[in-house]
């Protein structure tokens, strides 16, 4: 199914953005294997947005501590 493909590669690249418009669109799965794909292609792109909002937090807090050591 085109939809898992193109699912599957956005994963793969971590491509947070095409996969966020890609869970706009999910379609009707006929098969019980698709669900299962598209599942846990989901769970995986879900871990690789949670790692990057905490590197983005990490990158954040080392921004303040830089700004406030310039600050001084």
């Amino acid at each position: 199914m085109k939809w898992i493909n193109e699912f599957k590669i956005a994963v793969i690249e971590k491509d947070i953005e095409k996969a966020d418009e890609l869970l706009d669109k999910i379609p009707r799965f006929k098969e019980v294997e698709q669900m299962q794909t598209a599942y846990a292609l989901i769970e995986e792109a879900k871990k690789i947005a949670l790692k990057e909002q905490e590197k983005l937090r990490c990158d954040m807090q080392n921004l303040k501590k830089s700004k406030k050591f310039f600050e001084y």
